[in-house]
């Protein structure tokens, strides 16, 4: 274990030896923004026991039941363009990691200074964590339950046979957005409403004229909306959201298979901040469920909840105060725990499956140019008739940031 460690601190100074310069933010003109990062993880060491008992043909070896290794994690691309004195403007954001695609592409107009209209491919209202950008995460996974709203509001399902097993929805959706904001020196409120597909990213509904991923669907959409309230500025951030998710009798883009969507979720989420001690400190709570029917049994094809709380640690402004202001203010090192539980349930079954997650980390920043996030994550799994599997996982993440 040491061993992993060592060769993991190594190649980090490898990685840091070979960025001769600081990548600084590209301003084409005053309008118009190209941004992007890079980020790379090393598995210092993750346990996999589930692959006990696989053995290799003709030697008989036991599989590794552990995992050690280089991931590339996230590789992305935007440009954001304002034109038409800031009334209009248009977003774009690629993925250029694993299989490329669109993550945003969408059109704005802002008729006033606090109301913003856009439409095509957006983050959905969703919780405080899954609204910020990966970039900008304080711990390097995101918590279960987030994951969770995120793709079971939309249109992921658990069910292996369903054709909608396998759907990502990367937080975003196609549709019709709404975002309003009020901005006082000692209060703020912001809301987002949308209209969608509730499919998830690039799935669409066409019609045979292009065969996306509905071909037929009634006036029925994905409906969202969050609200999120600031009672003391820059202290205190309340917020909550609730989705609606139904189209009855679809037809998917084979033409031949009819099915349902019929999804709800909601969660709360609070934040505390204390700028000058460099501490955060959040909780997050929500449920979901997937009322499809999926086996035509009668019963809720999947509930989940969960809940979590976390604690970010700055020590930057402890140290410029030990230092008497010597210790450069680019520099920022973030120490964090999270705790969070996740229950999910099938077909309404008596008993819960409950995951218990708890994660330590240290972060170093340099400005908004570099991050590098070293997380444990120690998971146990509680469900019925099942042993608790090792899988714990200690991941070293490298970011550098345009």
């Amino acid at each position: 274990m040491h061993r992993r460690i060592l060769c993991g601190a190594l190649t980090l100074g490898v990685l840091l030896s070979a960025h001769s310069r600081t990548v600084h933010a590209y301003e084409v003109t005053d309008d118009l923004d190209i941004y992007g990062y890079f980020q790379a993880w090393l598995t210092v060491y993750e346990q996999m026991q589930d692959a006990q008992g696989l053995f290799q043909d003709i030697t008989n070896d036991p599989a590794a039941d552990f995992t050690s290794g280089f991931r590339m994690a996230r590789l992305r691309l935007g440009l954001d363009y304002t034109f038409l004195g800031g009334k209009l403007g248009v977003a774009l954001l690629l993925k250029l990691e694993g299989d490329p695609g669109m993550l945003d592409v969408n059109a704005r107009w802002m008729p006033f200074k606090w109301l913003t209209i856009q439409i095509g491919q957006m983050r959905i209202p969703s919780t405080a964590e899954n609204l910020r950008a990966d970039r900008d995460l304080g711990f390097v996974l995101r918590t279960e339950l987030s994951d969770a709203l995120a793709d079971f509001s939309l249109s992921r399902t658990n069910y292996p046979s369903s054709l909608m097993h396998g759907n990502r929805s990367f937080r975003r959706d196609f549709g019709l957005g709404v975002k309003a904001h009020c901005e006082g020196r000692l209060f703020a409120a912001r809301a987002f409403l949308m209209m969608g597909n509730g499919l998830g990213a690039n799935l669409f509904i066409s019609g045979d004229s292009a065969r996306g991923f509905l071909i037929t669907n009634k006036a029925q959409f994905f409906w969202a909306g969050r609200v999120e309230l600031e009672p003391w500025r820059e202290h205190i951030v309340i917020g909550g959201h609730f989705s609606y998710n139904r189209h009855d009798n679809v037809v998917f883009e084979s033409g031949r298979t009819v099915l349902d969507i019929d999804r709800l979720s909601g969660s709360g989420d609070l934040e505390l901040r204390f700028a000058r001690l460099g501490l955060r400190l959040g909780g997050l709570g929500g449920y979901g469920e997937i009322n499809e029917d999926f086996n035509v049994d009668g019963r809720t094809d999947f509930r989940y909840w969960g809940g979590s709380g976390y604690l970010l640690w700055d020590l930057a402004p402890m140290l410029r105060w030990l230092t008497r202001g010597r210790f450069a203010p680019h520099h920022h090192i973030v120490l964090g725990f999270r705790y969070e539980r996740y229950a999910s349930n099938w077909d309404e079954a008596a008993l819960w499956t409950h995951l218990t997650t708890y994660t330590v980390g240290a972060t170093y920043r340099y400005g908004s140019t570099v991050k590098l996030q070293l997380n444990a994550v120690l998971r146990r799994t509680d469900k019925p008739f099942y042993p608790d599997l090792d899988d714990d996982l200690y991941v070293l993440s490298v970011q550098f940031a345009l």
